[in-house]
C-alpha cells in the first residue's frame, strides 16, 4: 500500500501490479490524504530470497556456490583467482569503502524495528506499507513472516558523511547516543502516522537493526585500476538504491560491456593508484 499526504501523488514508476485507489482513512491512517493498494503485486523480503536465490545458483551447470565474507580488495583478489574466474564483479554497498580503499562514504541513517507479528493488527501483518513523505524518506512496514517478525521503520535523515563517524557504527554493541535517539525518533514517527502499531511498539517489546543507506548521485560501473588489481578485473557496481539483489544480474552485462582500461590508458586519464600498505 502506498501512501501520500500529497493530493494527486501518482504511484512511483516501476510499480508492480495494478494500483486501485483506497481511502486512508478506512484503514485508520487518517495521517494520509490519498493511499493506493497494489493488489496484484507481491513482495519477497530479503530473509526468503537469498535462501531461493542460493538454491537456484546451485542449480546451475558448473557453479559451485561458496559463502564467503570478503574483507578487502587482496582477499576478493584471492577468492577470484582461487575460482580460476578473470573478472569480479561486486555490489558491495556501504562496504564500497574497504573495496575501493576510499574512507569516503555517506548516506542515511537507517533504522528497523522488529516486531512480533502476533502483536500486529490485520491486515497490516501481510500489507508492505510505503510513505512518501518528509522528502521522499520511506516510513514502512515490511512483513517478514518466515522469519517471525515484522520490520518498521525507515531513514532517519541524518546524514553520515565522516570516516570515523561510520566507524562507531560497527559495533552495535557500542551504539553511540545518537543511534539511540535516532531509535525513539522513528519509533515516534511510526506511531504518529501508523497508530495501530502502537501494542507492537509497546516498551521493550522490539528489537532494532540500523545501518547505512549509502547515497550516489548517479548508477556507478567502473573498472578498479589495473595499478591495484593486476590481471583480474575488478568490476564496482553500485548506486541501484537498495536493489542490489534484483538489479546487478541484469547489470553485470552492461558493465562488462564497458572497455577496461589498460595501464597506458590510466596513466592518460590521471587515475590515482591506491597507496599500498607495507
Amino acid at each position: 500500500m502506498f501512501l501520500t499526504r500529497a493530493a494527486d501523488q501518482p504511484l512511483p514508476e516501476g510499480h508492480p501490479g495494478a494500483a486501485v485507489a483506497v481511502d486512508p482513512v478506512d484503514f485508520e491512517l487518517p495521517f494520509y490524504r490519498r493511499g493506493m493498494r497494489v493488489d496484484d503485486g507481491s513482495i519477497i523480503s530479503t530473509c526468503a530470497l537469498m535462501p531461493l536465490l542460493y538454491r537456484a545458483v546451485s542449480g546451475l551447470d558448473g557453479v559451485v556456490p561458496e559463502v564467503r565474507h570478503v574483507e578487502d580488495v587482496d582477499d576478493l583478489l584471492r577468492i577470484t583467482a582461487a575460482f580460476g574466474a578473470e573478472v569480479a564483479c561486486v555490489a558491495a554497498g556501504d562496504r564500497a569503502q574497504f573495496l575501493l580503499e576510499d574512507k569516503r562514504i555517506e548516506g542515511d541513517l537507517g533504522v528497523l524495528l522488529l516486531v512480533d507479528p502476533a502483536k500486529v493488527p490485520e491486515p497490516f501483518d501481510r500489507i508492505v506499507l510505503m510513505d512518501e513523505d518528509r522528502e521522499h524518506e520511506l516510513t514502512y512496514s515490511i512483513p517478514h513472516r518466515a522469519c517471525g517478525h515484522i520490520c518498521l521503520g525507515g531513514a532517519s535523515g541524518r546524514l553520515v558523511t565522516e570516516p570515523e563517524v561510520y566507524a562507531e557504527l560497527a559495533d552495535p554493541a557500542r551504539a553511540p547516543r545518537y543511534v539511540t535517539d535516532t531509535v525513539e525518533e522513528i519509533k515516534e514517527r511510526v506511531l504518529e502516522r501508523f497508530p495501530m502499531f502502537g501494542a507492537a511498539l509497546a516498551e521493550g517489546e522490539y528489537r532494532y537493526w540500523y545501518g547505512l543507506r549509502p547515497a550516489a548521485e548517479r548508477t556507478i560501473a567502473e573498472w578498479m585500476p589495473r595499478s591495484r588489481t593486476g590481471d583480474i578485473g575488478v568490476l564496482h557496481l553500485g548506486g541501484l538504491g537498495g536493489c542490489g539483489f534484483t538489479i546487478v544480474p541484469a547489470f553485470v552485462a552492461d558493465g562488462l560491456a564497458i572497455r577496461r582500461p589498460t595501464l597506458d590508458m590510466e596513466a592518460h586519464l590521471g587515475r590515482p593508484t591506491p597507496v599500498h600498505s607495507a
